[in-house]
């Protein structure tokens, strides 16, 4: 068991490490949008990365209502990093 908690953790260390890049990411997408008047919402690409997402969950024996709750999050997060790029450039 103890074996498991520490590969347990080390992957948690992992998601966060993966989520920190994404949101550099987003940052640069933040930064391009706000200086081409873009709005942060682009509602057609979120829903395309949804359906593939929920798809790649799927194989990996992940529920459609998991990867959705996740990816919801993840999106609120990003759109909220967006806009605060948006305002400071106003």
């Amino acid at each position: 068991m103890k074996i498991q908690r520490a590969k347990i953790d080390s992957l948690d260390k992992k998601l966060i490490e993966i989520l920190g890049a994404r949101q550099r990411a987003v940052k640069e997408i933040g930064i391009y949008k706000a200086k081409n008047n873009i709005p942060p919402l682009q509602a057609a690409r979120f829903q395309e990365v949804m359906r593939k997402s929920v798809e790649a969950g799927e194989k990996e024996g992940l529920s459609a209502e998991f990867v959705t709750r996740i990816l919801t999050a993840i999106h609120e997060e990003s759109l909220r990093v967006e806009e605060t790029i948006k305002t400071s450039k106003q």
